[in-house]
């Protein structure tokens, strides 16, 4: 789908077949893979949710829930659950990375820096070329007054030869930092 020359009608086909029923469930995955590509969060929120229904996928399902429910829908109640779904993740899958950030950034949405931080660094420690982690830890240490470590951590993430979606905020982020610190 991603080949094909027309995104319109590959995203129709593959809407599509992910709504037969006879179809392979990964479709309904890859879906809301690409809904969240294009920022159509509420589908790809429902995607997941059906896919969560039908204990289909639960680790991804519920991780990638978790972090568009913090991202894009931060109520408390919404925080309250996803911090609930990332737990869950985290209980069969303690050292995945991507999983790992999800938790650490889903507390600092619920401002629980200090334990969020834990989390953050565990990811960025697993994955340590992964930008959008950095720039999650950076943003977290800055939150904590860790001025110095938050600049340090934001430049290796914009120094990454990997674009990621944080990458102005990154910027941002570092350009407000005031010089020196902790």
């Amino acid at each position: 789908y991603q080949q094909m020359p027309d995104a319109d009608q590959a995203l129709q086909q593959l809407e599509a077949k992910a709504g037969d029923p006879k179809s392979s469930p990964i479709l309904s995955l890859v879906l809301a893979t690409v809904y969240e590509r294009q920022q159509k969060v509420d589908q790809a929120i429902n995607l997941y949710n059906s896919l969560l229904a039908r204990n289909l996928f639960a680790s991804l399902a519920r991780n990638n829930l978790a972090y568009l429910m913090a991202e894009h829908q931060p109520t408390a109640d919404n925080l309250a659950r996803a911090q609930k779904l990332s737990a869950e993740t985290l209980e069969d899958n303690p050292e995945e990375p991507s999983f790992l950030d999800t938790m650490g950034w889903i507390l600092c949405k619920q401002e629980k820096y200090a334990q969020a931080k834990t989390y953050l660094e565990k990811a960025s420690e697993h994955a340590p070329n992964q930008p959008a982690m950095l720039y999650h830890l950076a943003w977290c240490e800055a939150k904590l007054g860790e001025t110095a470590a938050a600049r340090a951590t934001l430049q290796k993430a914009l120094d990454s030869k990997t674009k990621f979606k944080e990458q102005d905020a990154a910027q941002k982020l570092l350009d407000s930092l005031p010089p020196g610190g902790k």
